[in-house]
């Protein structure tokens, strides 16, 4: 059996700061470089490691650790985050710094922490020299948070075919799920008239009802019911863009919806 002691957690803490530290946000990503270390890292411990390129400077990784017999278990953490806006942030955001037993940084939760105890498990097999029931795939993939391009390359290539479970290391308040939300990402237009903002009865503004139906549809939203072991499906109102000068009545307006579904008559 694999001990987890202190030494193992702090391990696992240091391992977060350094993944932190490696800037990743997503527009643009850049994982090369969050890959290049995860590479070098796994490497160390004799883990051979796939590089799957997605485009320039941006890139997946699979790598094995053989097991006794055939098959394999997955596990899977994306490597970029979202962006950090620095500006709003009353720490560093890629410094991993330790406040109160907290880590602060964009990606300690989501989900620098979970490739993070990826890494200190792949090094504690192979420090122990353990050999698994069946293979372990360590996949850490590209473009999570905007189009799971990553995910797809995976997929694609065929490294883990015969994979027979597979665990995403998300931070979902500490507990282990079977299942996730599905997504669903939606564009509503709204379309109106131009005319100038000094006579604007000649014209049709298009925010107005957009900004009706964004309310409308956060009320509809508060109905869906919770589902045991699954959550509840969820709704962000995530973008409304109308309009384009102060003095003219804007004539479109377009609203960007973010749907979490856990059932399939919700996702219809």
């Amino acid at each position: 059996m694999l001990r987890i002691d202190e030494t193992t957690k702090q391990e696992t803490v240091d391992l977060l700061q350094r993944l932190i530290q490696i800037e990743s946000s997503n527009p643009p990503g850049n994982e090369n470089r969050i890959a290049a270390f995860i590479k070098a890292y796994l490497a160390q411990k004799g883990i051979n490691v796939t590089q799957l390129p997605l485009e320039a400077g941006r890139s997946s990784l699979v790598a094995r650790i053989p097991g006794r017999h055939p098959g394999s278990i997955v596990l899977c953490g994306h490597m970029d985050t979202v962006n950090a806006h620095e500006e709003k942030w009353t720490v560093p955001p890629f410094a991993g710094q330790i406040e109160e037993d907290r880590i602060w940084g964009r990606g300690s939760a989501d989900m620098k922490s979970g490739v993070a105890v990826i890494l200190e498990l792949a090094k504690l097999i192979t420090q122990n020299k353990f050999t698994p029931r069946k293979d372990l795939a360590l996949v850490f993939t590209a473009d999570e948070e905007q189009a799971y391009r990553g995910a797809r390359s995976v997929v694609q290539s065929g490294l883990i075919d015969d994979a027979e479970f597979l665990i995403i290391t998300e931070p979902t308040a500490g507990l282990a799920f079977a299942g996730q939300k599905g997504e669903l990402w939606a564009e509503v237009t709204f379309s109106g008239k131009a005319a100038h903002g000094s006579v604007p009865k000649l014209g049709i503004n298009s925010i107005l009802p957009a900004s009706w139906f964004c309310l409308q549809l956060a009320e509809a939203a508060e109905r869906f019911k919770a589902i045991p072991g699954r959550g509840q499906t969820t709704l962000n109102i995530g973008q409304i863009n109308g309009g384009w000068q102060v003095n003219i009545v804007p004539d479109t307006t377009r609203v960007t919806l973010d749907f979490r579904v856990v059932s399939e008559p919700e996702k219809a």
